[in-house]
C-alpha cells in the first residue's frame, strides 16, 4: 500500500519489499506531489520558471511518461508476479485484487490533488539527483519485467503431459523460464521445474499462517497420478514427511518416482511416505495412481515437483544432472501464479 513519508511515497508490495520514492523522481499519480504540494505553491519562480529550456523539453515528456504510465504499470506487473513470497500470500491468492484496486484509488486521489498544480517548475541539483534515482529505479523493474514476460516462453521441442492432480483449483508456486519467477532455473535439469500447490474455496494454501502440521496444507495427500505411460525407472519411499518450515537438504527429491516415457524421464518429487503404489521396474498407463503429495525432501511446505529430462545416464542422475525440457501439461505451458481447475 501508498504510505507518506516526508516529501516522498512509500509503496509496500506483497512481495513484502518496502520502496521509497522521492517527490521529485515520482510525480503527481504516485502521491508525491500533493504531499510536498503546498511547498512547491509557496515558492516564488521567476515568470520563466515555468517554461523550461528547450533542450530540457524531451526530458520532462520522458520522465512524465515513465512516471505517470510505464512505472504504474510495471509495479502493477511487479506486484502480480512478485518474485518473493510472503506471509501476505497467505490471506488469499485473490489478495491481489485488492491490491490493484488500491494502487489505482492512490494514483486517482493523488492526481485531483495536484492537477490544479504547474505543469513545471525549474529544479535544483538535489531534484535532478532524485529524479536521477526514479529513472535508475525505473531500469531496475524494467528489467524484472522483462524477465517476468519472457520466463512464459520455452525454447526447445517439449513434453506433453497430462496434469498429475485431480479435483481442484492448483496453483503454480514456481515455474517458467527465467529465475526471477522460477528459482530452479538455475539448474540446468530444472530449469522447467514446477512446484504445484492446491488452494482451498478461500484461496489459501493452508488454515492458517504457515501451520506446522502438513495435513493443514490443501495438497497434502491429494492422489498424484501418471502423466504418460511409461516405466518406472526410479522409486523411493521411507522417508519421513518434515514438520514445516524443516527440510531434508540430505534427500532433496525426498520420496520421489521417475518415469522414462516419451523419450524423456519425468521425476515427481516430496511424495508421502509410505504412499508410493509403484516398484522400479512396473510398467504405468497414463491415470494410474503413483502415490500421494506428502512433504519429505528438501521442501518447507507439502507441494508437488514436477521436471522432466532426456532420457540419458542413469535415472538417480535426472534430478539435478540432466538436460531440461520444456513440459506443456493439456498443450500449456504453465508459469508462475497460474491457475490449474482440475475436474476429473
Amino acid at each position: 500500500m501508498w504510505e507518506k513519508a516526508g516529501c516522498g511515497t512509500r509503496l509496500s508490495l506483497t512481495s513484502g519489499a518496502t520502496r521509497f520514492f522521492p517527490s521529485s523522481a515520482v510525480p503527481s499519480l504516485f502521491g508525491c506531489a500533493h504531499i510536498c504540494g503546498k511547498e512547491r505553491q509557496e515558492r516564488t519562480a521567476p515568470e520563466n520558471d515555468h517554461f523550461p529550456p528547450e533542450s530540457m523539453t524531451w526530458i520532462i515528456i520522458f520522465s512524465l511518461f515513465l512516471s505517470h504510465l510505464l512505472i504504474p504499470l510495471l509495479f502493477i506487473r511487479m506486484v502480480w508476479k512478485g518474485k518473493h513470497p510472503t506471509k501476505l500470500d497467505w490471506l488469499s491468492y485473490f489478495f491481489r485484487w485488492l491490491t490493484v484496486i488500491l494502487f489505482f484509488s492512490a494514483g486517482i486521489a493523488s492526481y485531483l490533488r495536484v492537477k490544479t498544480l504547474p505543469f513545471y517548475i525549474q529544479k535544483n541539483w538535489k531534484e535532478w539527483l532524485g529524479f536521477a534515482g526514479g529513472f535508475l529505479a525505473f531500469a531496475l523493474f524494467a528489467y524484472i519485467i522483462w524477465n517476468t514476460v519472457k520466463g512464459s516462453s520455452f525454447q526447445g521441442k517439449p513434453v506433453h503431459l497430462s496434469f498429475p492432480l485431480r479435483s481442484g483449483v492448483y496453483y503454480v508456486g514456481q515455474g517458467g523460464n527465467t529465475r526471477i519467477i522460477n528459482q530452479h532455473h538455475a539448474s540446468k535439469a530444472q530449469r522447467y521445474a514446477l512446484d504445484i500447490v492446491k488452494l482451498n474455496a478461500l484461496g489459501t494454501r493452508a488454515l492458517g499462517l504457515y501451520p506446522k502440521s502438513p495435513k493443514r496444507y490443501a495438497i497434502y495427500g491429494k492422489f498424484i497420478y501418471s502423466p504418460c505411460e511409461g516405466t518406472i525407472s526410479e522409486a523411493v519411499d521411507g522417508l519421513p514427511d518434515n514438520i514445516p518450515p524443516n527440510t531434508d537438504i540430505r534427500n532433496p527429491a525426498g520420496n520421489h518416482v521417475v518415469i522414462d516415457c516419451l523419450g524423456v524421464r519425468v521425476v515427481m518429487a516430496h511424495m508421502m511416505q509410505g504412499s508410493l503404489k509403484v516398484q522400479k521396474g512396473d510398467s504405468v498407463k497414463e491415470g494410474q495412481l503413483l502415490g500421494k503429495v506428502g512433504n519429505s525432501g528438501n521442501t518447507s511446505e507439502p507441494h508437488l515437483h514436477i521436471h522432466a529430462v532426456k532420457a540419458q545416464g542413469e535415472p538417480e542422475e535426472a534430478i539435478l544432472n540432466g538436460e531440461g525440457i520444456p513440459i506443456l501439461f493439456d498443450g500449456r505451458f504453465l508459469v508462475r501464479n497460474h491457475l490449474i481447475f482440475s475436474r476429473k
